[in-house]
């Protein structure tokens, strides 16, 4: 008989996740609002010798310390969010610099459809 082990991963109920910066040092960190804790935060800072966002929060019943743990897991999936739209901005201006150079001018619509404002 061979035995199998599940492993759910659970996620963030909480609808906001908060970018902080500590005034004192500096640090840019995420803080997670505990979803059975009413009064508790998580901290989620970036670990650069593990090269992995780490959760810091001690009512961490997950992986305190880990990586794993969901409140880790929500900052690395907004970082990732992140990314992706300054790439997706960064082409958009790229675009807009090459219709410049060539002296293409766009349309009302295909502007407003290009850098999608008016939607």
């Amino acid at each position: 008989m061979k035995a199998t082990i599940t492993q759910t991963q659970t996620s963030i109920d909480q609808a906001a996740i908060y970018y902080v910066t500590d005034r004192s040092s500096g640090a840019k960190f995420f803080l997670v609002k505990s979803d059975s804790c009413k009064e508790c935060y998580h901290e989620v800072r970036w670990d650069s010798e593990r090269l992995a966002w780490t959760c810091n929060g001690e009512h961490c019943k997950f992986a305190r310390g880990g990586t794993t743990c969901k409140h880790a897991r929500a900052a690395s999936e907004v970082m990732q969010l992140r990314r992706a739209a300054e790439v997706r901005l960064q082409a958009q201006e790229e675009r807009a610099l090459r219709n410049l150079a060539s002296g293409k001018r766009l349309s009302r619509d295909a502007f407003t459809s290009e850098f999608g404002i008016y939607q």
